[in-house]
Order: C-alpha cells, then structure tokens, then sequence
C-alpha cells in the first residue's frame, strides 16, 4: 500500500485539519476515535517533502484546524463585546495563528532531523516532540486533541499518572506510527513495527484505566457525599453595565434558589453559574437588597459569581473583577476568589497599551476590562470538604487547578456561561475541559453554567447522568458529590507527563543518532 503521487501534501494537511476539527466539533459521547486520523495524515503530508512544503503543510494544518473547530469563539466575542462581525473573525484568525506556532516550529524541527523521510521514520520520536511543542506553548485557544477523546473513559484515566501529554502523545503516536505503512521501500516487519507498538501503548493505557476505574469506584464508596445544587436560569445576555440592580434581570434566578431553600432535604450548598448580566451585590444596593432579601434567616450557604469594583485604585483606574463569592445568610460574605486567568479579547484586550484609542473603543464597546486576582483563594463548606472555584475557561489551565488542588481543594465548582457561543460546538468542547481535570486530579467538578451543559464528574472523569441538564432550559439540580480524598505532589500529573516525554525524545534522537550510521539505519522506526 503506497503513496500515490497525486496525493499532495497540502491536500493530505487540510484533510487533517478537517478531520480534527469533526474530532472536536462532535457531541463528546460520539466525538472520538476519529481524532487518531488527523495525526496520519499530517505526518503523511510531511513525509519526503522540503522543509518549504513542510512549513506550508504545517501552517495548512495548524491554523484550519483551529479556525475550523473554534470558528465559535468569534460569534462569543462579538456577543460579550457588543462589536462588528469582523472584529470576532480577526480575533478568530489571528488566535489560530498564534496556536499554530508550535506545528511551524515542529515543521521545522522535523525536517531537518529528517523525522518523516520516505525510506525511513521516526513517530514516537516525532509524536514526543510534537506533544512538547503542543504542551509548552501557552494556551491562546481553548481544545486539543485530547479533547476528542473524553467520552473514552479507559484511556483518559492516564491523565492522573502524566496528564494530558500522556494523551497526545498516544494520540500522536498512533497516528504517526500508521504512516510506516506507506513506505513503499520497506518490508512488511519494518512496516508493521511501529504500528504493532503503537497498538501495545493502547492495549497498556486501557488496562491501566481498567485497573484505575476499580479502584477509585472502591474508594468513593467510603467518603460521605455532600448535596450541591446546581441552578441554571438560561438568562439572556445584557451588556451595560447600567443594568446593575435592573428589575427582572435575576427573577428566574431568585425563584429557582428560592425553591431549593424551601425544599426538603435543604442542600448544603448551593451554586449560581457565572452569568451574562452585570450583577454585583458588592456595588448595586439593589441587587443587594435582593439577595439579603432571599437568604434572610437561611443557614444554606449560597456560592455565586459576581462583578465587582474594588475600593482601591490601580494605575489611576478602578479595578473591576470576575468574582466568586460564598455567602452564609443575610449580609455574610464569608470568602471571595478573584478570577486569575482572563480570557483575551472578552475579558481584558491584550496589549491595552498599544491598542488603546477612540477607534479601538469604538469596536470593543462592550468590552468588561475586568483585572486579574492575584492568588487563590479556597472555600471552606465544612470540615473535610474545601472548594475550588475556576471559573469558565479558568478550568482550561491544568497548572492553575494544581495549585487549588495542593491548597487542599476536594471538590471543584465550575461556574460558567456558554451563552455567548450560542448553539455550537464550543459549550461542549468547554465541558471537555473539566473531564480531563477531574480524571486528571482525582477530584470531582461541578460544572454549573447558565445556559450551557451542567452537570456533575465524577473522580473517574465520569458525567453522572442524573446530573445533566439539557441546554437552553431553566432547571435545577440537587446531587450527592463525593468529596476526593487524594491529594497531587508538587510535581503535578501534567509536569510529570512533559518530564517523561522530554526523556523519551532525548532517549530516541540520541538511538537515532547512533543508528544513523549502521547497516539498520532505514529500519529506524523510533
């Protein structure tokens, strides 16, 4: 089985990125396997090419892929800004540029280490250094890969041994390994072997998810749940910040708690989602007023996100906040998490300096310039049971919940709103995110969003099905969650899996350096 010469290698990467993106873009129950195809392709579009075409390749792949599963985030920024329709398009292009780099630069890197030659190739060697690119380079755009493949529970209990580099890289590495079978001059046992390793990795990380899987259901057994609600009002997006304290804006939102306070057995803690409007019991007496009016007289304590404008001043300005708040009764605020990681162009306008002008006001009129936190803050429910609160994309950043989870974090509340992406792929691939991080951490999430997906993960990465709700519907939730009782080391599952897979590539290119000039150097499979 060869590869014909009509197949073009910028035909073979846009294949690629098509398929990737239908790997990310489908419901995460059928989402899946297809995500191993994207890889063949993109290393049969590199393999016996110049370093020229493996750069166009690379950028064909790296910036459609991205555009194409992540198209939504432009409809988000035009929602939460308020702006033209080619302001969200712009933002679009030019964050798939920059996720894009890690594949210009592992182009680079693999012609010139000749890692997809036509008499020979190396795929566990290109799949690590790939995987490092990928992992090391900051995240400018929500998904991966791994994202695809949630809904197979078995292979993503690898995350709690190395993370989601354990993930790409099997990823990348059955894809890479498949190519072998293309090389027209090789034997059938040089075709075979990498494929036949790649193969033995997933039969590996299946049984240890097997093993994993068994375990940990044992373990939640023995620790005593805690009754969360989750209340998710689908309220409509508002912009101004005018309409703090505006009448009807939470109506939806109050009945729902309302009931759950009046409901028998009362939960032990109830939680709002990060909400489209500007609310803010901190600055609007108004809104204020309403809530002390709710919670009077009530022991349930109530977690909710909102803005706030702080007392002090920052560089002659104002800050302004997204803010998680944990309130006990009528007036108690107990404890409050600042969000740290802020999401470009919806959050805050990077660059601010150099972009700053009455044109630029002018387009991202509704921009909320919110300031970042400055550190963790952890919520105390009751005694054994600690909160960690990142709020929407926040759950994206695996080093951000490592620090809640070293802070002693055994439950994770992820208030979010999907409602600006609308009805599309991106409320599913942000919900992603969180199953990673709880097979990742051993620690159940609370995803509780507006409009978007809510539910309840389990340690396992699991989606407790009596805990979804539909999208676009107003309901509540009231669900037993078993608190972790594992806690991580200062070297985290993810920065375990970066170290494994840096001595992996160092390992092979040293072999194949070695192998380089002996009789077996085209049968170099590493």
């Amino acid at each position: 089985m060869a590869l014909k010469n009509s197949y073009e290698p910028s035909v073979l990467a846009a294949c690629a990125a098509i398929t990737s993106a239908l790997a990310l873009s489908f419901s995460i129950e059928t989402a899946g396997l297809i995500a191993f195809i994207a890889p063949l392709l993109l290393g049969l579009a590199l393999t016996g090419t110049s370093q020229k075409q493996n750069l166009i390749s690379s950028a064909i792949y790296g910036i459609g892929a991205w555009i194409l599963s992540s198209w939504w985030l432009g409809t988000g920024i035009n929602a939460m800004n308020q702006t033209y329709w080619w302001a969200g398009s712009l933002g679009v292009i030019t964050l798939a540029i920059l996720n894009a780099v890690p594949y210009f630069t592992f182009a680079a890197i693999s012609n010139a280490c000749k890692l997809f030659e036509k008499k020979r190739s190396r795929p566990f060697l290109a799949s690590a250094l790939l995987t490092l690119l990928v992992e090391l380079w900051p995240a400018h755009f929500p998904g991966s890969l791994s994202n695809a493949i949630t809904s197979a529970t078995r292979l993503i209990q690898i995350c709690d041994w190395g993370g989601t580099p354990l993930i790409h890289f099997l990823i990348y590495s059955v894809g890479f390994s498949l190519t072998t079978l293309f090389r027209k001059e090789a034997g059938i046992s040089i075709k075979f072997t990498a494929p036949l390793i790649s193969f033995c990795l997933l039969i590996c990380s299946t049984f240890y998810g097997t093993t994993r899987l068994a375990d940990w259901r044992n373990r939640m057994t023995a620790i005593t749940p805690v009754r969360i609600s989750l209340v998710q009002p689908n309220l409509h997006i508002q912009g101004a910040v005018q309409n703090f304290g505006k009448a009807g804006t939470l109506d939806s939102l109050l009945t729902q708690t309302k009931q759950l306070l009046e409901s028998s057995p009362t939960p032990e803690l109830i939680v709002w989602p990060e909400i489209p409007i500007y609310f803010s019991p901190f600055n609007s007496p108004p809104d204020r007023a309403r809530l002390d009016t709710l919670l009077a007289g009530q022991t349930t304590p109530l977690l909710l996100n909102a803005d706030m404008f702080s007392n002090e001043t920052i560089n002659g300005r104002v800050p302004f906040y997204n803010a998680e708040q944990l309130f006990r009764g009528s007036g108690t605020v107990v404890e409050e998490y600042r969000k740290m990681m802020l999401v470009p162009l919806g959050e805050y306008l990077p660059y601010e300096n150099l972009l700053s002008g009455p044109q630029f006001e002018r387009i991202l009129a509704g921009l909320r310039r919110y300031v970042a936190g400055k550190e963790v803050t952890l919520f105390h429910l009751s005694p054994g049971v600690t909160l960690g609160t990142p709020v929407c994309l926040e759950a994206l950043h695996s080093a951000h919940i490592a620090t809640m989870i070293e802070q002693g974090a055994n439950i994770l509340i992820n208030p979010a709103n999907d409602a600006y992406f609308g009805d599309t792929a991106g409320a599913r691939l942000n919900f992603s995110f969180t199953i990673l991080r709880a097979a990742e951490f051993r620690v159940p999430v609370v995803r509780v969003t507006n409009s978007g997906i809510s539910a309840v993960i389990n340690q396992l990465g699991e989606i407790m099905p009596e805990s979804r709700m539909p999208q676009f519907s107003v309901a509540t939730k009231t669900i037993s969650v078993h608190p972790s009782s594992a806690t991580v080391t200062p070297l985290t599952p993810r920065n375990r899996g970066i170290g494994i897979l840096a001595i992996l590539a160092i390992f092979c290119l040293t072999l194949s350096c070695v192998q380089a000039n002996s009789t077996n150097y085209k049968h170099n499979i590493l």
